[in-house]
């Protein structure tokens, strides 16, 4: 997740180093969540998400004792579910410390539960959204760090085994065991996945030698390239504060966002805060260009609402009879509230 080893070794504790979720997709708008089973007891040493300094204490990390594979599908279930997931088990689930087939057996239970690959049980991985949703086009990554010794390997260059699984895989495809393909072609994959440029002299090498997993997929088209935005509060009065967010999907990253607000306002980036001066229904419009100068854009119409006599009255209501500055603050909103200001005008102050 690094592109390096860093010179670190069994039982290691912290480390200052740029990382695959910090440093490449959280600034390119990259959803993840990470999560290692029952409480992680392995620590840092399978789960490098707890060492990175800028990680360590992300909300994006689950490594509690509750953590389970259940939770894991969770989350891939949800109606948003984050771009990046990864997920670590323990060693007695892992084939590191128990056999193959007590590891194959924990792997289907997680994958497809009493079912099969081509019609998983209701609960299990494969029959969560991210893979039955046809808007999605998920890739399932079986990785394993180390093999050989008592439980073999995959051939007889002790290869480490990885598998893949997903729409944009060739179904039965083995790929050759070629000398250099090693865990920083996996990174490399990920990160060319979403046009992310190297970490680390490890990553760095296998871009240089093209080492990447690129023989498994097949000519799978692109998705379409499509954007969407949400705004809240749904509901906005003048001068109050809307946010609006923007998602881009398909294409190639990295995005870039402008905005129109359709008042002869505009911002850029994914996020944009803006306040209406006026009421009215006004067109606005986000325009999502991705590395390739496509562009794709969404118009929503936003409606804005005169509040003001409403917040007049309890602001009345609270100092009426107390404070002078009353008529400075009616005289500023006179035009919109000239009933109210002449009632106000003809009613004398409460006595205390």
């Amino acid at each position: 997740m690094a592109g390096y080893t860093y010179g670190v070794s069994d039982g290691y504790g912290t480390l200052a180093a740029a990382n695959l979720v910090a440093d490449r997709m959280t600034p390119a708008g990259i959803t993840w969540q990470a999560y290692c089973e029952s409480g992680c007891p392995r620590g840092n040493d399978h789960f490098p998400f707890t060492s990175f300094t800028d990680t360590s204490s992300s909300s994006n990390v689950f490594a509690g004792s509750s953590v389970s594979t259940s939770t894991f599908i969770s989350a891939a279930n949800s109606a948003n579910p984050p771009n990046f997931l990864w997920y670590t088990p323990t060693d007695s689930h892992n084939m590191h410390d128990v056999s193959v087939s007590i590891g194959d057996s924990y792997l289907k239970s997680f994958l497809v539960g009493s079912g099969s690959i081509t019609s998983p049980a209701s609960g299990s991985l494969l029959a969560s959204s991210v893979f039955t949703n046809p808007a999605y086009r998920t890739l399932l990554y079986l990785w394993w760090d180390e093999s050989g010794g008592s439980n073999g390997s995959c051939d007889s260059n002790n290869a480490v085994p990885n598998l893949l699984y997903g729409t944009p895989v060739q179904k039965g495809y083995v790929s050759s065991d070629l000398t250099g393909i090693d865990e920083y072609a996996a990174l490399r994959t990920i990160e060319n996945n979403w046009g992310f440029s190297p970490l680390a002299q490890g990553d760095t090498a296998a871009a240089s030698a093209r080492y990447m997993f690129n023989d498994v997929f097949a000519s799978a088209g692109q998705l379409p390239f499509s954007t969407s935005f949400t705004f809240s509060p749904s509901n906005p009065a003048i001068g109050m504060s809307v946010t609006f967010t923007a998602t881009g999907n398909g294409g190639s990253l990295p995005y870039s966002y402008s905005w129109s607000f359709g008042d002869g306002t505009s911002a850029t980036g994914a996020s944009a805060t803006h306040a209406f001066s006026n009421t009215g229904t006004y067109s606005v419009t986000v325009t999502v260009t991705d590395s390739n100068s496509s562009t794709s854009t969404s118009t929503w119409q936003v409606t804005v609402s005169n509040s003001l006599q409403t917040i007049t009255f309890l602001y009345i209501g609270l100092i009426a009879g107390g404070a002078i500055s009353i008529s400075v603050f009616l005289a500023k909103y006179h035009s919109r509230n000239r009933r109210l200001s002449a009632m106000l005008r003809t009613r004398k102050p409460p006595s205390h």
